[in-house]
Formats: structure tokens, C-alpha cells, sequence
């Protein structure tokens, strides 16, 4: 973000433990009782493996921590000589690990940062949704049993307060596949980046301290005129401009970044020059989205300044020679992610500057009024695949873009995954992708060109990380499709690794499941995607609507819709040529606020449905009037490519793919 100048109280809801690390594990129990919990009680259970050999911790003499700066919940105080500040980050195993339980425990003896042992910080386990996935649970912020309801977002003044981790907040890490030749490498950057987040954290000195106030701009709610916002009154998917006071005598340089709920740190704010006494710093360009999770908000306080190259979210591009000074030297102990000591601040702590950190932890305040989905569980669709161009903007075109404001794209502040996406599609079987023929045959990559723009990101559900890159070998595009049509648009691709490739999961088509007939009206279906999730009326630009720029997802989400009848969809303005179409639109009994609906970004991805307990895919996202809006008290509904009624062509069509290398062919 870009920025300019210009001239409470901690929740206490109730909670059913202490803090402690002989109480964690009574803190999982507590956490299973709750509906928010479920994705814990699915697994056989949470107790340590005796019969593999673990023991618990040997008691070091030492009390538990209570609210003292410097250190985490869960870590023990020294409170006298035998006692030591230093300590490396505890994971469990749960017995679900099966034959993978003594390759993990290796793989964590080799990091010396890690140690296993009883209670955890985490505990690793596989996912319910898919157990070929490893997850990390967060331990020391599990959902709760006895918290405030879902309406709530509890803030608390500084991060050792239990108050910090009430609410129901599912942290769970995704791992991946640990037949992955790079799992390794993945468990050990997200250890980097707890490292990094638990330095920064038990280093920051406790709010109401600070010469400054944090501020967050929502809506219509501006910033105090002296004072920190109420931060209780943000949630998630709440979109927030930062910005920060000196209330200070003394000019400072003022650095404000976060930590969000992946441990990714972002920098939000910071100076150019030093801030003056009662002048604000506040953020410009788009607003940060909060998703759900922890949020850990650091306001750095320095009187000379800071290189913000310092402050990024990949610690192994950290540049040591900016490390030149008392504070960035500090600032790079931190920011490792490789540090374990956690040094005491009294011995890091040069005078001049300062680090204060707020903790908020945002949970669902209202359903997601923009697409009405909700983020996919870890591992629920191993078959979900990403198109995504493979040709990079040049300063020039990201200029030109800039120049035109509203009639741009916003090219400059797009995250590199938004940049470049374009498309979903499904594995259907080893190396075959389903997708739409406009995502592959419609210019400006009609005909071969897809080959040459065009790849396919396999095995990750989050587009800023993970996953594996394919090239695409081979296309069929269906004979009858027209670009700029809705007639026919369905492809097959068949796709070739790139580096390391990923374990691949088929999803299960009409053909192939038996019992099934058809969508009839009133079916239930859900829809995925990473595509824009704003509302889009019939004259607006996808990519800009009334409501401001918008981009695509970084995690895959997932909304329910319901099959609409086909006779009365055609009847609607623009849905005239839709055979073998389905229409959707938002479920009549659905309870919450907004409508539900595809858009730009989620074409040619899956439409599923369960059948005889299998997961289905029904249809594939092809178009549509906009996305979701009313028009005379109706819906335009989305549109979905029917794939009961093209069973056979996609049975022909992956069979000639497989046999075609470097071309594109069309197929009746």
C-alpha cells in the first residue's frame, strides 16, 4: 500500500481454561465439545502415542507464565537459575498418523528448532477432509467450548492475555501430501514462519505503552480524534485501512505490519520521513480483507529510520547487510525465522526505538454478502487445478494500466497469483483436466497459443503457495463451441510436469457414479472457485464494479446454489441460447445474508454434488448475465455446462488428448 500524512478495554468473554502448559491438553478436550470443533473430533483422538515411546516433559521447576512480556502463552517464566527463556517449539503426533508417525518424528528430530513432547503447541495430524494431507493444529489457540457467539471479535491490549485466544478460531496449517518429495521443505517453512511470528510477538512490548494509537478505518468509520479504534467492532471479511497517530512530543519514523493467519507478515505502513507530533500516517489503495484467525498488528516506533526491504514476508530473501544498525540488527534476529533463543528485549532493547503488537482475532460476523462462499476446508479438493497465464506484465503495461484509473485493471496493486490468474478446471483422471473451452480457445489464446500462455497449477488450494506447475500438452475443444458463445464450451487438456510433480486426485463424473440421473430443479450443488467475488450488474466491468476494484481469491472457497428451472431461465434477458445448460441460482432456504452465484476467475472450475456419499462433479462454471444480481426481483442466474449430457464426448475426447502431443484439435 501506498500512504500519506496528515495533520479499551479487552474483551472477557468466558473461557473453560487456564494458561498453562499442564492445562493444554485439558484445553483440547474443552475444544471438542463445540460445533466449531468438529474437524477435531473426527480423528480418533488427541493422546499422546505412550505406546510409541513419548513421555511427557520432565517439570522444570519453573512457574507458568502470567501475562509477563517477552514470553508466549504456554511458555514457563524463569524463576530461578535452572530456568532458561530459550525453548524450541513443541509438536504432537496423533495416532491417525499410522505408518507416517516415525517419518514425521524424524522429520522433526532434524529441526533443531522443534522438539516432541506432551503437551503441544501442535499437534500434527491427517486431515478429515483428506487424509493423504498432514495438518498442524495450533494448540495454544484451539476453538473453545464456553465463548462469545459468532457475532463477536475479541481484541485484547497485549497478546499474554488469555482473553487473546476465547474465541473460536480454527488454526489449522496445512502440510500437504507427506509422499511429496517437497514436504519437507514446506513443514519447514511454516516452522520458520511460527518462529518468526513467536519472536516478534514475545519481543513486542505490551499495548497502552505506546506514544501512538492504532487506527482502523472501516466504511463510514473514521479514525478517533485521539486514541485507538475499537477494534471489537471489525470481523471477518471486513475490508480495513490502517493507520497510525503519534501522540507523542517527539517526531518518530512509524512502521506498522501484521501477521495474519497464515504467519505471513505484511508490511502496511511506513514513513518517509519522521512523523510529527499529532499527525497521522494512514494507508492508501485498497483496503486489507480480514479472513478468519489471528491477527498479531506490530506499530514499530524508531527515531532514525528503518530499511521496510527488512520487513517482508520471505525471510530467505532477508538482505543481512540491511542489518546494519542497533534496530534492524533486532528487527533481523526476529524476522529469521531461524532464532529460537527469543532474546530478552531488556537485552535487544536500544534506546531510541520501540515495538508494541495488538492482537485480534476475527471470526465470522456475517456470511460473505460478496459471492455468499466460504473458504474450502484444507485438503477438500484435491482435484481442483488452476489455468493461469504464464506471461508477465511489463512496467510499461503495468504503467499504462495505472494511468487509467478506474478504466484500468489496478495492475499495480494485484498480489502476483492475481496478476496471472485465469481459470480453473478438475482433474478427471492422471494428467487430464476438465475445463471450459473459453478458458483455452477463446482469444488471445485460440489455437496453439494456449500451449505457449497458458499452464496448470495442480495440488494446492492456496494460489500464493504450494502446489506443482504443468505445462499443457494437449487440447480437444468441443466442435460446436464459438468464442463468445454458450454453446458447447467444455475442453479436455492433458498436462505434463513442469518440476516435482504433485499427487493427483480424480474427481468422480455423471458416468462413472452409479444411481445417478440428472440435475433436476431444486437440486442442491455447490460451486468453487478463486474468481472475483463482488456482485456484478449486467453494464458494470467484472473487474470494477460500483463497489470498487476487485481481484481473485488466494484460497478456494465454496458456495451453495441451487438448480434453477431451465424453461423459466431462458425466459430471462441474455439466457436464450443455454442447452445443456444448468442454471443456478441462491438456494431459497438459505439463512444467510447476500446471494451466492459464480463469477470472473472461477470458469471452467467444478460444480459438485454428492451422491450415494461420493463427491460428484455435475457441471463446470461456464458463464452467465454479470454475477448474481437482482434485476426485477430476480437473480440472473450462473451458468453451468451439464456434464450428464456429455459423458461420451469426454470419454472420446480424453482418449484422443492422450493421443495428440503439441496441438490443439477440435472434437464433435
Amino acid at each position: 500500500m501506498t500512504q500519506h500524512i496528515h495533520g479499551t478495554k479487552p474483551s472477557a468473554p468466558k473461557f473453560c481454561y487456564v494458561v498453562g502448559l499442564g492445562l493444554l491438553f485439558i484445553a483440547g478436550i474443552c475444544s471438542s465439545q463445540t460445533a466449531s470443533a468438529q474437524q477435531l473430533d473426527a480423528y480418533q483422538d488427541g493422546r499422546p502415542l505412550d505406546d510409541e515411546g513419548e513421555k511427557p516433559p520432565e517439570d522444570s521447576g519453573c512457574e507458568p507464565a502470567n501475562a509477563g512480556m517477552g514470553f508466549v502463552i504456554g511458555a514457563r517464566a524463569p524463576s530461578n537459575a535452572l530456568c532458561v527463556d530459550q525453548r524450541p517449539v513443541t509438536i504432537g503426533f496423533r495416532q491417525n498418523l499410522g505408518r507416517d508417525y516415525r517419518r514425521m518424528q524424524e522429520i522433526v528430530a532434524r529441526n533443531s528448532v522443534l522438539q516432541v513432547g506432551w503437551p503441544a503447541e501442535f499437534e500434527m495430524s491427517r486431515s478429515v477432509d483428506d487424509p493423504s494431507q498432514l495438518v498442524l493444529f495450533d494448540m495454544l489457540h484451539p476453538p473453545m467450548s464456553a465463548s462469545a457467539d459468532d457475532t463477536d471479535i475479541s481484541f485484547v491490549s497485549n497478546n499474554y492475555d488469555i482473553s487473546a485466544i476465547e474465541q473460536k478460531v480454527n488454526s489449522v496449517i496445512l502440510l500437504g501430501n507427506p509422499d511429496d518429495p517437497q514436504f519437507s521443505d514446506r513443514f519447514n517453512r511454516e516452522i520458520s514462519k511460527i518462529i518468526r511470528a513467536r519472536a516478534l510477538v514475545a519481543n513486542a512490548q505490551p499495548t497502552g505503552q505506546h506514544q501512538y494509537s492504532l487506527c482502523a478505518e472501516k466504511g463510514d468509520q473514521q479514525c478517533p480524534e485521539t486514541g485507538n479504534s475499537d477494534l471489537r467492532k471489525l470481523g471477518t471479511n471486513d475490508k480495513v485501512r490502517f493507520a497510525v497517530r503519534n501522540e507523542s512530543k517527539s517526531p518518530h519514523y512509524i512502521y506498522l505490519f501484521l501477521i495474519n493467519p497464515e504467519n505471513e507478515l505484511r508490511l502496511v505502513l511506513s514513513s518517509m520521513s519522521a512523523l510529527e507530533p499529532d499527525a497521522v500516517l494512514e494507508a492508501q489503495g485498497d483496503p486489507i480483507e480480514l479472513v478468519q484467525g489471528r491477527y498479531h498488528i506490530f506499530t514499530l516506533r524508531s527515531d532514525s529510520p528503518i530499511d521496510g526491504a527488512i520487513l517482508q514476508s520471505d525471510f530467505s530473501k532477508l538482505d543481512p547487510s540491511k542489518c546494519n544498525s542497533p534496530v534492524a540488527e533486532a528487527l533481523c534476529a526476529f524476522l529469521s525465522g531461524q532464532d529460537i533463543s527469543i532474546p530478552r528485549w531488556e537485552k535487544l532493547a536500544p534506546q531510541g526505538w520501540s515495538m508494541n503488537v495488538d492482537t485480534i482475532a476475527s471470526v465470522v460476523k456475517k456470511s460473505f454478502a460478496v459471492g455468499g462462499g466460504d473458504i474450502v476446508k484444507a485438503g477438500f479438493a484435491p482435484w481442483q487445478v488452476q489455468i493461469y497465464s504464464n506471461q508477465a506484465y511489463t512496467k510499461a503495461q503495468i504503467k499504462k494500466d495505472t494511468l487509467a484509473g478506474a478504466k484500468g485493471k489496478s495492475l499495480a496493486t494485484q498480489l502476483p497469483f492475481q496478476l496471472y490468474h485465469r481459470c480453473a478446471g478438475s482433474l478427471i483422471a492422471k494428467n487430464i483436466v476438465l475445463t471450459a473451452a473459453h478458458c483455452v480457445a477463446h482469444p488471445p489464446v485460440d489455437g496453439k497459443k494456449v500451449l505457449a500462455t497458458r499452464e496448470v497449477l495442480v495440488g494446492t488450494q492456496t494460489l500464493s503457495q504450494g502446489g506443482a506447475r504443468y505445462r499443457i500438452a494437449s487440447v480437444v475443444v468441443h466442435k460446436g463451441y464459438q468464442p463468445g458463445s454458450q454453446k458447447d464450451d467444455i475442453a479436455v487438456l492433458r498436462i505434463e510436469s513442469i518440476a516435482a510433480p504433485a499427487t493427483q486426485y480424480a474427481i468422480k463424473l455423471p458416468g462413472t457414479v452409479a444411481g445417478f440421473g440428472k440435475i433436476v430443479t431444486g437440486s442442491d450443488i455447490r460451486v468453487l472457485g478463486w474468481g472475483y467475488t463482488g456482485v456484478v450488474r449486467r453494464s458494470e466491468r467484472h473487474e470494477r464494479t460500483q463497489a470498487g476494484p476487485q481481484f481473485a481469491e488466494d484460497r478456494l472457497r465454496i458456495a451453495a446454489m441451487e438448480a434453477y428451472d431451465t424453461t423459466a431461465c431462458k425466459l430471462l434477458p441474455g439466457y436464450q441460447n443455454i442447452d445443456k445448460k444448468i442454471c443456478a441460482v441462491t438456494p431459497e432456504d438459505r439463512k444467510k445474508p447476500g446471494n451466492t452465484f459464480s463469477c470472473r476467475g472461477d470458469s471452467g472450475g467444478p460444480v459438485i454434488q454428492q451422491s450415494n456419499g461420493r463427491v460428484m462433479q455435475v457441471g463446470l462454471v461456464s458463464g452467465g448475465v454479470g454475477c448474481g444480481a437482482i434485476e426485477k426481483g430476480k437473480q440472473n442466474p450462473s451458468l453451468f455446462v451439464d456434464l450428464a449430457q456429455y459423458s461420451n464426448w469426454i470419454k472420446q475426447a480424453e482418449t484422443r488428448v492422450r493421443a495428440i502431443s503439441n496441438t490443439v484439435e477440435r472434437l464433435p
